[in-house]
């Protein structure tokens, strides 16, 4: 299980970077709002409201975002590690500053830095609070309003978030739902749009278990897939962390929900070198679009099948 939650961890790391000076306590013209799904309480800054597609906030004339991931406390030293400048570049964010602080009697880094992408440069910013919970914001900011009076906002509100320390239900901020049905259960949100569901197995169950994760598209454009689904979906196998596709074993179209889809079943290779079994389920709405992973050891890899398209088969957008 511990490279499993390494995985998990560097998803939700991931997640957070690809979608973003004085202590100034509460002093904010907004109120502060709690996060659905979370601990986090913060004024969010002018323009921004509580996102319907994931934890935390957006501004839709903006395109601007501040998105909420928590984990747990033990994460925060191996953030602190692992958010160097090197460890960012990796992730295409040049960093520009960082300053160690604390923030509501917590220790937090607050870390600025630029991200280019579809030939623009975004802003970034992201703090780091840790507490009973890991706590990881990242605003992201488009180019022509990035000022830097409207930074400076965006800095103060996430300068002035709190942990409430009542755990909050993550399922609520999720844009979609689904059920706990063919013996997997509800384990965690992951980037605050995403689920992990995970099998349920006796402690001295021995091997991998298997696993569910479901997440919503953020920013998705329909020429990325109109009247090409079943080519979108094959190619974004490839594009899936800690997995190698080495045949694709089947696609078929799917109706769920009322929404179309395509499902691929692949068998391929996990990072540790395990020969995995993965079902992938993708359906469109519009211009964004819903999708499972499901995956397990190879060798199980059938029964696993119809298990994981019950799974699917619930997955419902709100």
């Amino acid at each position: 299980m511990a490279c499993l939650n390494r995985s998990l961890f560097a998803t939700a790391l991931v997640a957070a970077i690809l979608v973003v000076a004085s202590q100034l306590a509460w002093a904010q013209d907004a109120e502060p709002l709690a996060v659905p799904g979370t601990q986090v309480v913060m004024p969010p800054p002018e323009g921004f409201t509580l996102s319907q597609r994931f934890a935390g906030f957006e501004n839709l004339d903006t395109g601007s975002s501040i998105l909420i991931v928590e984990m747990p406390a033990e994460a925060f030293p191996q953030l602190i590690d692992g958010l160097t400048a090197e460890g960012l570049a990796q992730q295409g964010v040049t960093e520009t500053a960082r300053s160690e602080e604390t923030i509501g009697g917590l220790p937090a880094l607050l870390i600025s830095g630029t991200q280019a992408a579809g030939g623009l440069t975004f802003e970034k910013r992201m703090l780091l609070l840790g507490g009973e919970i890991t706590a990881l914001l990242t605003a992201t900011v488009l180019p022509d309003v990035a000022t830097p009076q409207r930074m400076a906002e965006i800095e103060a509100s996430l300068r002035s978030a709190r942990l409430s320390g009542v755990a909050g239900d993550a399922r609520e901020a999720l844009p979609f739902t689904f059920d706990e049905v063919a013996g997997f259960r509800f384990e965690r949100a992951l980037g605050g749009s995403g689920a992990l569901l995970v099998e349920e197995m006796p402690p001295e169950t021995e091997g991998r278990r298997g696993i569910f994760i479901i997440a919503n598209s953020l920013g998705a454009s329909c020429s990325q897939f109109a009247g090409r689904e079943e080519a979108f979906g094959r190619a974004t196998l490839g594009q899936i962390s800690d997995f190698t596709v080495d045949e694709i074993i089947s696609d078929r179209e799917v109706v769920i929900g009322g929404l179309r889809g395509v499902e691929h079943v692949a068998n391929g290779t996990s990072d540790s070198g395990e020969p995995t079994t993965l079902v992938q389920t993708l359906l469109f709405d519009g211009c964004d679009y819903l999708r499972s992973i499901g995956m397990a050891p190879q060798r199980e890899g059938q029964p696993y099948l119809p298990r994981f398209r019950s799974l699917a088969e619930t997955m419902r957008t709100k």
